[in-house]
């Protein structure tokens, strides 16, 4: 093979390669499969706020990221639980290891609160309070989800994030 791509290093053939593409082709399909088609990787974010920390306690989070080159795909969605404490201030949470955003500030995605007890969900936008931490800003409230914002979490709420990011 004669030349490699900037961002996975995948090698391709080029014109005079051409006794052996055959070959090339297939170790570009594996190089594919192996950066594309892996499974997401499972990480736990950690959770904190401007103010008091929370405590996810016997709470859950079910998140997971894929990176291809500089862009990247998280979700995380952290469930409260009879132990979780909400703590005070506006609330963060940081994306996987080694990921820094471009730009904080921004808007990356969607998210939401899922106010079980009552069945109501806050739809808003994934901002991002730095390169390396996000939060939501509801569509009920002119600030991020909070202690306070847009109700006060208790048992069984939920809050989910879906990112797009270009990554330095």
């Amino acid at each position: 093979m004669s030349g490699t791509t900037t961002n996975f290093a995948w090698t391709f053939p080029t014109g005079g390669d051409v006794p052996n593409v055959a070959s090339d082709m297939q170790t570009i399909a594996a190089a594919i499969d192996a950066s594309l088609g892996n499974a997401f990787t499972v990480y736990t974010p950690v959770w904190s706020s401007t103010g008091t920390a929370p405590v996810i306690g016997n709470g859950t989070f079910a998140a997971r990221f894929k990176r291809f080159g500089k862009w990247g795909l998280c979700f995380i969605n952290m469930t409260l639980g009879t132990t979780s404490t909400v703590g005070t201030g506006l609330y963060r949470w940081t994306l996987p290891a080694g990921w820094t955003l471009q730009n904080a500030n921004l808007i990356y995605g969607a998210g939401g609160m899922l106010d079980s007890s009552a069945g109501s969900f806050f739809a808003g936008a994934v901002w991002a309070s730095s390169t390396t931490l996000i939060t939501i800003r509801t569509h009920s409230a002119t600030s991020e989800v909070g202690a306070t914002v847009p109700v006060v979490p208790a048992t069984g709420d939920i809050y989910q994030f879906q990112i797009v990011a270009e990554l330095t």
